[in-house]
Parts: structure tokens; sequence; C-alpha cells
């Protein structure tokens, strides 16, 4: 699970978005069940969840990379999302233990790196090929971004 540092430039998501409290981010996967049937409404480039997190609430889109935001279907946002530098983990099987790796990014591989989060900039989820669905076989990233 070691990590890589990875520089991205700025980017456009378009997909659909939530706003609450963190007592109710089981509401993400509703997103993405109504978001990848409508994949066929945009050309896009990678698959990315993007999170905005604030003391008390957070943002969420589940979205597509596009080159082309000129179009954005009905019932869709765009988001641009900055130029920024991460930290990447991967993170193998369920969402439901997602909790494992964040605590190895947060409390022990940042500290031991010398490096901080930025929490002005929202994180990232890349699911590429390696995400099958939410199983324990799965695999997805985490970009969480540095100051």
């Amino acid at each position: 699970m070691e990590p890589r540092i990875a520089e991205k430039d700025a980017f456009t998501v378009i997909g659909l978005e939530m706003t609450g409290t963190y007592e109710e981010m089981d509401r993400i996967p509703i997103l993405w069940d109504t978001l990848i049937p409508r994949a066929g409404e945009v050309q896009f480039l990678d698959t990315w969840g993007v999170s905005w997190d604030r003391e008390q609430d957070f943002t969420y889109i589940a979205s597509f990379e596009v080159c082309d935001p000129s179009r954005i279907p009905d019932g869709m946002v765009l988001r641009e999302v900055a130029a920024q530098r991460y930290a990447v983990f991967t993170h193998q099987g369920k969402v439901e233990n997602l909790h494992g790796t964040f605590q190895y990014a947060y409390k022990t591989w940042l500290p031991e790196n010398g490096l901080e989060r930025n929490f002005a900039v929202p994180f990232l989820e890349l699911y590429d090929e390696r995400w099958q669905g939410n199983t324990d076989e799965s695999s997805f990233e985490i970009w969480l971004p540095l100051k």
C-alpha cells in the first residue's frame, strides 16, 4: 500500500453532486448508481469521486473527467478541479473498509514523510479498470492533496 506522489493538471468534471452531513455519506453510492447508466451522455477520460470536506458537512460529486465541457446533461453539474500535487493511495477491497486506508494515510504515512493534507481543495477517488464493484477484489485510488 505504498503511495506515490503525483502532479495532476487542472481538469473538468461533469456529474451528480450532493452536499450533506457526514452521517449522510451513505447517499454517495446512490449518486454512482444513478450516474454510471448515464455514461453514454458524455465523452469522458476517467471516472472520479471529488469530495470537498468541511468541518460540519461535505460536498461530493460522482463524475466523469471531460475534455469538452460545452454540453452538460440534464441534472448534472460541471466543476473545475485545480492543478494540485497529491499523495496517491490504493485502496483494496470494499468501500466499507476505506477507514483503514485513511487511517494509514493520515496517522502514519503523511506524518512519517513530513507531509500534510491541503484541506482547502478536494480529495479525489479514481475509479478505473481495477474497480469491479464493491467487492474484496476491487481497488481504487485515493488522491489526497498536499500542502
